[in-house]
C-alpha cells in the first residue's frame, strides 16, 4: 500500500527531526506549547511509546545509511530516488512495528513539546538499541 504525498512528508520530516534524537528534541520544547502533559493523559500507551522508540531506532539506521549517498548523488533525479527509497523503507519500518504513519507524527508531535514524554521516549530508544 502506497502512503500519500502528505503521510510521506511528515514521515521525512519525522525521521529528519529524530536524527538528532529524542534527547535534542527534549532540550527545545515550542514557546507556544501549554503546560506538558503526561503521556497517559496524551493518550499514548507505554506500548505505542516503546514502539515509537523502536520505529524511531530504524528510520535513524535508515536515514544514517541513505545519508552519505544522497549527499553523493550527482543529479537531481538520483537524489529524488534515493529519498524516495528511503522514505518507503521507513515507512515499512514504522508499519511493521504495529504503528501507524499518522501515529507515529502524533506521538512526534508531541514529543517536541513535551520535554517529560521525550524523554521517556529516550529511555526507550536506548533499550531499543
Amino acid at each position: 500500500m502506497r502512503a500519500s504525498g502528505i503521510t510521506v512528508l511528515s514521515a521525512v520530516v519525522c525521521a529528519v527531526a529524530f536524527t538528532l534524537g529524542a534527547a535534542a528534541i527534549a532540550g527545545t520544547p515550542s514557546r507556544s506549547s501549554p503546560t506538558p502533559t503526561s503521556p497517559s493523559q496524551q493518550g499514548f500507551s507505554e506500548e505505542a511509546l516503546r514502539k515509537f522508540a523502536i520505529a524511531i531506532v530504524e528510520v535513524q539506521r535508515i536515514g544514517e545509511t541513505y545519508r552519505p549517498q544522497l549527499q553523493a548523488a550527482k543529479s537531481a533525479e538520483q537524489r529524488q530516488t534515493l529519498q524516495s527509497q528511503a522514505v518507503d523503507e521507513m515507512v515499512t519500518a514504522v508499519s511493521e512495528t504495529g504503528l501507524s504513519v499518522e501515529s507515529y507524527n502524533e506521538i512526534h508531535r508531541a514529543a517536541r513539546t513535551d520535554p517529560k514524554l521525550a524523554s521517556q521516549i529516550d529511555e526507550y530508544m536506548r533499550k531499543a538499541r
